[in-house]
């Protein structure tokens, strides 16, 4: 249930909206001639759809063109997200962040931003980020469904979930459990473990 200041202020943009799309300007350029933030009207639009408000689609002379250099970013991320598919390795790993006003959660509690990219050595290097609500393996094999090379990850199980991939482990991550299998008492045969395990991680990177 909205208050009466979050309508009022939802039948401003609601208005704004309309407005826009009656007046047969690009909207960018409506925008601009009526002081309104362009990515202000567009989280509106969505919102509104995303509560199954119907919102009238710009007609073709009001579409914004391309040639403006102005691109929803979105289908940035879908291409880019196209391209990173077409890779032949790539990174992945997911990290705990807090969210405030969450629909059905808590702003204490953890969701998760996953990382997906490509190569640091690649010609063009790709970098994408992806939020979902929890760390549930399936959001990578919904977010990798096409890709078959190799997946670069640490030792979280979830990844098992995506198929076609050849896993890659995480010479770091094995390592930590080198160093913690060390007793504090000094041992020579585990301290010597360690410093064999580095040999082999300094002749990988040179690979």
């Amino acid at each position: 249930m909205c208050t009466s200041n979050q309508q009022a202020k939802r039948d401003l943009w609601m208005s704004r909206i309309m407005a826009c799309r009656q007046s047969g300007l690009p909207d960018v350029r409506w925008c601009k001639e009526n002081g309104v933030t362009p990515s202000s009207l567009y989280y509106w639009i969505n919102k509104f759809r995303d509560e199954a408000i119907v919102i009238p689609d710009s007609n073709s002379e009001s579409a914004i063109p391309y040639e403006q250099d102005i691109v929803p970013l979105h289908i940035i991320a879908d291409c880019l997200k196209q391209e990173l598919l077409k890779k032949d390795l790539l990174h992945a790993d997911e990290t705990t962040i807090q969210v405030l006003h969450e629909p059905g959660k808590k702003a204490t509690t953890e969701s998760y931003m996953w990382l997906f990219r490509s190569g640091a050595d690649d010609e063009k290097p790709i970098v994408l980020f992806n939020y979902y609500a929890s760390r549930g393996g399936y959001h990578a094999a919904e977010y990798l469904d096409g890709f078959e090379g190799y997946l670069h990850t640490d030792g979280y199980q979830g990844y098992e979930k995506v198929k076609g991939v050849t896993r890659c482990g995480c010479w770091s991550h094995l390592r930590r459990y080198f160093v913690e299998a060390i007793p504090p008492t000094p041992s020579k045969n585990g301290e010597l473990s360690l410093v064999r395990l580095d040999e082999i991680i300094a002749i990988n990177s040179l690979l």
